[in-house]
């Protein structure tokens, strides 16, 4: 626990639909032996500054596989809730209320590079400037590499935005948060919507293992380009 008693909850949101820009369901995707969101869920799990982590997914029948794939390989030290697809604002609270959350940190399932190092970071930052301080961003004021994005959120904060959001803000869950999304990202891309982002990321974990952070990231961008020019296009 840290200053205030509060009690600070990954959330990894992930669902099987959605992804007509890759072509089918991605987050059971290989990754160098185990599905992205398992990739995703080990790497949240190194932060130190998190008491919990969990996984949100809808409730739909379209996501029992990835259910199923929770309940098998992911259950040990992770939480799972489910709520309704098209509201992920309404299931980031519902996970945090189930956890009994007071800050959240938000993860996508699709950022398989995501730095945990990053994490504890922005966590200690958001403690330190809190109760003036209810979101935090890593990519508000400076660019960010697309897949290094770091979120932290007060439980409080997404409950009084919910009253007032619109659809946008029940599926993107921050946006009310955000002046505008960042119109130039440095580095390189490290979301996966597209096939040739998969391409990309296997090849960062192939080149670096496991362990690697958002920096040794960027210089193997650096030293090695043609590594990422597979989805340079995306790139913006």
């Amino acid at each position: 626990m840290y200053e205030e008693d509060m009690r600070v909850v990954a959330i990894v949101q992930a669902r099987m639909g959605g992804a007509t820009r890759f072509g089918g369901p991605k987050v059971l995707a290989d990754i160098e032996g185990k599905p992205m969101v398992q990739r995703v869920l080990e790497r949240v799990s190194r932060a130190r500054m998190l008491d919990w982590v969990m996984l949100a997914i809808p409730d739909t029948t379209e996501n029992e596989e990835l259910a199923a794939w929770y309940f098998g390989a992911a259950k040990k030290g992770l939480g799972l809730y489910r709520g309704p697809e098209h509201d992920a604002l309404a299931r980031y609270i519902g996970a945090a209320e189930r956890a009994s959350a007071d800050v959240i940190v938000r993860v996508t399932a699709d950022c398989p590079c995501v730095d945990w190092r990053a994490i504890d970071a922005m966590v200690a930052i958001f403690i330190q400037r809190f109760p003036s301080c209810q979101y935090f961003a890593n990519n508000l004021e400076t660019p960010c590499a697309h897949g290094l994005d770091v979120e932290v959120v007060s439980l409080s904060a997404l409950k009084s935005a919910q009253r007032s959001a619109d659809a946008r803000a029940r599926e993107h869950v921050t946006t009310m948060f955000r002046p505008q999304e960042p119109e130039h990202r440095g580095g390189p891309r490290l979301t996966v919507d597209y096939p040739e982002d998969l391409e990309v990321v296997r090849n960062v974990y192939r080149e670096l293992g496991n362990s690697f952070s958002g920096i040794d990231v960027v210089k193997l961008w650096d030293a090695r380009p043609e590594l990422f020019a597979a989805n340079e296009k995306y790139r913006v």
